[in-house]
């Protein structure tokens, strides 16, 4: 066999099983219609009315109904889809216009198009569009521009893998003769969703701006520019490790006619270390249970329980540095954080097991807030209430919380709580050593033994 010969075949053979996989996708596209999408989670309902299928196009039509929740089976929500496919090299190209009936006038409404993508390999890429669009109620308008979603679809072992997904709302606009809304640019972003499973990624939520007002005799304005909040799982030995970040630029707050009050440059970060990954199974089971049957509020009750005694029996590290927030000028700050013991919780908990829980803890902290921040702060509550303060009494109400927060230092709180002034700053630390109780805890447990000793001699 010469050459030639030999690439001929190679090709030939590569066709004949693109050909051959081709037809075996082309069937399971028909067998999924035919079996209403094989869709297992009852609170989901699939019909398919008509599927019509050729060489390189086709189409399809079927409804659906919602239940969220199984409890309440006559509350649905209803829609359905005319479907338009094409077969090509790499998959199948579907898309689906998706029309909502309204449950009370029973009237029908176009929402959006579903434009999904699906390989031979069974995966799925769709993108929602919902078109830009406005209409009045009443007397107010309410407009927005194209709305997209994408997502992808995988179907593994224990269910439908989200992942791959991004929301882009560019903007929402509501006009009313008293009251407006305007939001620009929000978008989400998020590796993965499963409610089968916790699983690891990174989520990250967008907003560049909202603003609001309310008009009237006490006019109230609003605005929020540059909002970013993300969050990340990562999983490692059977621990979760989540962290996130929250940051916005500035929050503006105009009220009563008074001057405008502007907070500046937010921000507040959490970790969550130490956490039972085994925990996040029982919660995964209640979603399972939930999609088959009703589950009453007693038993969700009982395994949210479960779940948390699955979570502190071994222990857990919370922690949040670098936070703050400035106020005119001035800013307040603060970090700590936090260590529970491993532990075992149960109705039948004595006094004294749970004081021991509670010995065993350790925290620590700082809070440092600018004097300047304190005084801006009496000043924007007051207007904020319509009743502003003079220069004087905003200078005593700020040196009357000062010395209550230096009165710390001589109370019964005192070995954990101190504050003291910094200079400028009022700083407020917290203690908590482990192995040790507060002393107005250990105080409180001295009494109930006491006077808990002479019912028991009697017995």
């Amino acid at each position: 066999m010469n050459k030639k010969t030999l690439i001929a075949s190679a090709v030939g053979i590569a066709l004949v099983g693109a050909v051959g996989s081709s037809v075996l996708a082309g069937k399971k596209l028909e067998s999924a219609y035919q079996h209403s999408f094989n869709v297992q989670d009852k609170r989901f309902k699939v019909n398919v009315a008509e599927f019509n299928m050729g060489a390189l196009s086709g189409s399809a039509k079927w409804a659906g109904e919602i239940h969220p929740d199984l409890c309440s089976p006559d509350f649905k929500f209803t829609f359905r889809s005319e479907d338009s496919i094409q077969r090509g090299l790499g998959g199948y190209t579907i898309v689906s216009k998706i029309y909502a009936q309204n449950p009370r006038t029973q009237k029908e409404t176009y929402l959006f198009d579903i434009h999904s993508k699906t390989t031979w390999g069974g995966n799925i890429d769709s993108e929602i569009i919902v078109p830009a669009n406005s209409f009045k109620e009443n007397k107010g308008t309410v407009a927005w521009d194209a709305l997209t979603a994408t997502f992808t679809l995988k179907k593994e072992q224990d269910g439908v893998q989200v992942s791959n997904i991004k929301l882009k709302a560019p903007s929402l606009t509501i006009t009313d003769p008293t009251v407006n809304l305007a939001m620009k640019n929000m978008s989400y972003e998020a590796d993965s969703l499963s409610f089968a499973k916790l699983g690891a990624g990174k989520t990250i939520g967008k907003i560049e701006s909202i603003d609001f007002s309310i008009a009237g005799e006490a006019p109230v304005a609003f605005s929020l520019n540059n909002a970013e909040v993300s969050g990340n799982i990562a999983i490692k030995n059977g621990k979760v490790l989540y962290t996130s970040a929250s940051q916005v630029d500035s929050i503006s707050l105009q009220a009563n006619k008074q001057p405008p009050v502007k907070l500046e440059k937010i921000q507040y970060n959490l970790a969550v270390k130490d956490v039972n990954a085994q925990a996040f199974e029982i919660l995964a089971n209640l979603f399972k249970e939930q999609s088959q049957r009703c589950v009453p509020v007693a038993e969700s009750q009982k395994i949210g329980e479960e779940f948390v005694k699955a979570l502190v029996q071994t222990g857990i590290t919370v922690e949040s540095k670098d936070n703050q927030i400035m106020l005119n000028g001035s800013k307040a700050t603060a970090q700590w954080e936090s260590s529970f013991p491993a532990a075992i919780i149960n109705e039948k908990m004595t006094d004294e097991q749970a004081m021991e829980l509670v010995k065993q803890m350790k925290s620590q902290g700082e809070v440092r807030i600018d004097k300047k921040f304190i005084r801006e702060g009496y000043k924007t509550f007051t207007n904020v209430l319509g009743t502003p303060m003079d220069e004087a009494q905003i200078e005593q109400s700020s040196q009357g919380f000062e010395k209550g927060m230096l009165e710390l230092n001589n109370s019964e709180w005192k070995d954990t709580v101190q504050a003291k002034i910094d200079g400028e700053q009022l700083v407020i630390t917290l203690r908590k050593e482990a192995g040790k109780l507060p002393h107005s805890l250990e105080q409180a447990k001295a009494a109930r033994e006491k006077a808990s000793a002479p019912a028991e001699l009697m017995q």
